[in-house]
């Protein structure tokens, strides 16, 4: 019992026919493509349906017009890929932009608090000269008593800050 072993691949299992190989073959790329050269690529596909049967006997023409056609979609293919980066880049620039803008609003806006801040805290401890002693003692007293309702301001706030932090849903509570 001889088998044919030409029909065969190193498993022993049946080579499929050169007919079944052709069916088989996935289509070409070129056929789902349109590039603006479309009646280019349908010829093609013409003369490579015509030369599928005889591999060895492509045409010159064939090869000039297989290279004219994949360097046509190569740089269809290339501009598309430009276009894709600029749109993405121009994104993110506008992005960054919004962001920088937002950002330079809210440091404008707390230089102007603190700025404020500094110039009322500035008022009310600025001790103007006094005549007296009875006059120094009491605008010491009073200078006392803005100096100090400040610190208690911010320990109330340094307050407010932590029970904010403390009760924060993110961070389990502690007592201490």
């Amino acid at each position: 019992m001889s088998v044919n072993k030409r029909n065969r691949n190193s498993f022993g299992n049946k080579r499929p026919s050169k007919a079944e190989t052709a069916a088989r073959k996935k289509p070409s790329i070129l056929e789902g493509l349109n590039p603006p050269n479309a009646a280019g690529v349908q010829q093609l596909v013409a003369l490579m349906r015509r030369d599928r049967n005889r591999p060895f006997s492509v045409r010159p023409e064939l090869r000039t017009l297989l290279k004219k056609v994949q360097a046509e979609v190569k740089w269809v293919r290339e501009q598309q890929q430009q276009q894709q980066r600029r749109k993405g880049q121009e994104k993110c620039l506008r992005e960054r932009l919004q962001e920088a803008t937002a950002e330079e609003r809210y440091c404008s806006r707390l230089a102007a608090e603190a700025e404020a801040a500094n110039k009322a805290f500035d008022e009310r401890t600025k001790a103007p000269v006094a005549e007296t002693a009875t006059e120094k003692e009491a605008l010491i007293a009073t200078a006392r008593r803005a100096i100090e309702e400040e610190r208690l301001n911010r320990a109330r706030d340094r307050a407010t800050d932590a029970a904010t932090v403390k009760n924060h849903p993110r961070r389990p509570w502690t007592p201490f």
